[in-house]
C-alpha cells in the first residue's frame, strides 16, 4: 500500500456501522474496501473516526483518569483493585483495576460484561465520573470493533455475516451464563526521566484477542511496525491528520491473524496474509494516557458451523496465551500480550 493510501482521512464509524446494517441487502456494502486495505497495509492496522459527541467521552474519560494517576497517591490507587474469577482466562483469580507493571507504565484494566450489551460490570471503587465515562468509552469502542470485525469477517468467509455471528464470538456459556473477555485498559506513561529513564514504557509485542482499538493521544509514543517499510512509525507519520480523542487506530490481533491463516478459509477469503501488528510505545515529552479496548472471544464460543466445516479451534479458545517470541511465519519476532 502507497503512503498515500495509507494516509488517508480516518474512515468515518458512521458510515461502517451504516455499511454493517445494510449487510442483508448488499454483501459488498458490510465490507469498506478502505478498511480492509488499510488492516492488509504494511502497519495492519486502519483509522476510524468517532462522531463529534464519541470524542468527547473519550476526552471526558482522559481527563478524569489523568487527574486519578496523577493526583491520587499509591497507597489510594492500590485500593482501587480486585482479585476476581474471570472463566475466560482460567481458573485462577485476576487482578482487575488499578495496577503498576513497572515505574515506566500504571493502568486501569476493566473487563467487560457479556455481549450484546457489552457494559462494563459494577466495581466498588469505580464511582461518579469515572464510571460514567469508563462505560461510555467502552460502549463507543466495542461498537466500532464489533463493526470492523463484522466487515474483515465477511471478507474473510465470502458470505454474509450478521451482527449476531459476530457477538455469538464474544461470548460463550461457562455455566455461570455468558462472559466476555473484552478489556478496557487506561494506561499512564509518566514519562519520568528521573525514575525510569532507563524502562521502556512498553516493549514490541501483538494484542491477544480479534481487534483493538486504541484511540489517538495528544501526547505522541505509539509506533507501528511497517513490515513494507521494515521500521517503525509514529501514529502521526502514518496518519498526519489524525485527530485526538477523535481518531482510533484499530489493530489486527494475533487471534484474528492464527484464524485467518487457516487454511479452510482460502478459496472464499478476500484477506490473504492478515497479519497481526506489532506495536509498541516509546518515550515522549510529557506524560502520556492510552485509552484501548481489546475485542476478545468468549469462552466455549465457536464459529457458526456454515462458516466452515466444523469448528474453527482458534476461535474455542480462551484468549490467555503464553507470550511467545521469535520468527513465526516469516514475520518479525513478537510477544503476545
Amino acid at each position: 500500500m502507497s503512503d498515500a493510501e495509507t494516509s488517508a482521512d480516518a474512515l468515518p464509524l458512521e458510515a461502517l456501522l451504516q455499511k454493517c446494517e445494510d449487510h442483508a441487502t448488499s454483501p459488498e456494502l458490510a465490507a469498506p474496501e478502505a478498511l480492509l486495505r488499510s488492516l492488509q497495509s504494511g502497519v495492519s492496522a486502519a483509522l476510524v473516526r468517532l462522531p463529534p459527541e464519541g470524542g468527547l467521552t473519550m476526552q471526558r474519560l482522559h481527563t478524569v483518569f489523568q487527574s486519578f494517576f496523577s493526583d491520587t497517591p499509591d497507597v489510594e490507587k492500590a485500593k482501587c483493585a480486585e482479585h476476581t474469577r474471570q472463566p475466560n482466562v482460567g481458573p485462577a483469580s485476576i487482578l482487575v483495576g488499578w495496577r503498576r507493571p513497572s515505574v515506566a507504565k500504571e493502568l486501569v484494566r476493566l473487563f467487560a460484561a457479556a455481549p450484546p450489551s457489552a457494559v462494563l460490570p459494577d466495581q466498588p471503587w469505580l464511582v461518579a465520573s469515572k464510571s460514567l465515562f469508563a462505560r461510555a468509552a467502552q460502549r463507543e469502542l466495542h461498537a466500532v470493533l464489533s463493526a470492523c470485525l463484522q466487515v474483515v469477517l465477511q471478507a474473510l468467509s465470502g458470505d454474509d455475516v450478521s451482527p449476531e455471528m459476530v457477538a455469538s464470538l464474544l461470548g460463550g456459556s461457562t455455566g455461570e451464563g455468558l462472559v466476555s473477555n473484552c478489556a478496557l485498559d487506561i494506561f499512564f506513561y509518566p514519562n519520568d526521566d528521573v525514575h525510569a529513564s532507563g524502562v521502556p514504557n512498553c516493549t514490541e509485542h501483538v494484542d491477544r484477542g480479534f481487534l483493538s482499538a486504541v484511540v489517538v493521544s495528544p501526547v505522541p509514543g505509539l509506533e507501528l511496525w511497517d513490515g513494507e517499510r521494515g521500521e517503525f512509525r509514529a501514529v502521526n507519520d502514518i496518519w498526519p491528520h489524525a485527530l485526538p480523542w477523535r481518531d482510533v487506530v484499530v489493530f489486527v490481533n494475533d487471534e484474528l491473524e492464527r484464524m485467518a491463516a487457516d487454511s479452510r478459509w482460502s478459496a472464499r477469503s478476500r484477506l490473504p496474509g492478515l497479519v497481526a501488528c506489532t506495536h509498541a510505545v516509546r518515550k515522549a515529552a510529557a506524560p502520556r494516557l492510552s485509552i484501548s479496548y481489546e475485542l476478545r472471544p468468549g469462552f466455549g464460543a465457536a464459529l457458526p458451523s456454515d462458516w466452515l466445516a466444523g469448528e474453527l479451534a482458534q476461535a474455542n479458545r480462551p484468549s490467555a496465551q503464553v507470550a511467545h517470541g521469535g520468527e513465526r511465519n516469516g514475520k518479525r519476532g513478537r510477544d503476545v500480550l
